[in-house]
């Protein structure tokens, strides 16, 4: 069935959970070098939400520390891939999902989106259901030999090879993220309503070596 979460007007707690899911089993079975996850499950944004400027959305993952909130991975100890829904100043009626994350070779403080968007032009729209896949690899020491995949409705977004931490004690992907958020945290990405997001048919497989 479906799950209804709540948008708060600003970055907040309320649909801002992280599931620890057992570390994802990783410290119960050693270091597995190769660490792979796959998630998946679909998303609507209610017919009469306002979309704003844009926030987190859906599910994600977090390697070693995990960083987020403009604590860049720099220092090799940790990442994250989330999702986020954005709509640019210059063209409100453009709105668009991008990958979010942060890894240790991102060019600036905040998540990157490599440039990329779903759809690649036009705009969401609002009632309809949209299919999100995320893959992850961790990488081993200081190689760019992890992966990222994100699919949108069978539309590949992001598939690429990346580093995500140089700490091998930090490589392990830590747990899963489900975050419901406006945000940013200045004003500008604050409204003035309360809106909804339903998930529906929610999977994560670990992948085995």
């Amino acid at each position: 069935g479906q799950d209804r979460d709540e948008l708060p007007g600003e970055e907040g707690h309320r649909g801002d959970q992280h599931l620890d899911d057992q570390r994802v089993a990783a410290e119960a079975g050693g270091d597995q070098r190769d660490q792979r996850r796959c998630a998946g499950g679909d998303l609507r944004v209610d017919r009469c939400a306002d979309w704003g400027r844009g926030g987190k959305v859906g599910f994600g993952f977090s390697v070693g520390d995990g960083n987020t909130g403009g604590d860049p991975g720099w220092d090799g100890n940790g990442g994250s891939l989330r999702l986020m829904w954005y709509s640019p100043n210059t063209n409100p009626n453009r709105v668009y999902f991008q990958p979010y994350l942060y890894y240790k070779d991102q060019p600036g403080q905040y998540g990157d989106s490599f440039g990329k968007s779903y759809p690649s032009s036009g705009a969401l729209v609002k009632g309809q259901w949209y299919h999100v896949h995320l893959y992850i690899k961790s990488n081993t020491g200081s190689s760019t030999n992890g992966h990222v995949q994100i699919v949108i409705n069978g539309t590949i977004i992001l598939d690429q090879n990346i580093r995500w931490t140089t700490n091998d004690s930090k490589r392990l992907i830590r747990g899963m993220t489900f975050h419901t958020f406006r945000g940013g945290s200045e004003d500008y990405w604050k409204t003035s309503t309360t809106d909804y997001i339903y998930y529906d048919n929610l999977s994560v497989h670990k992948i085995s070596s």
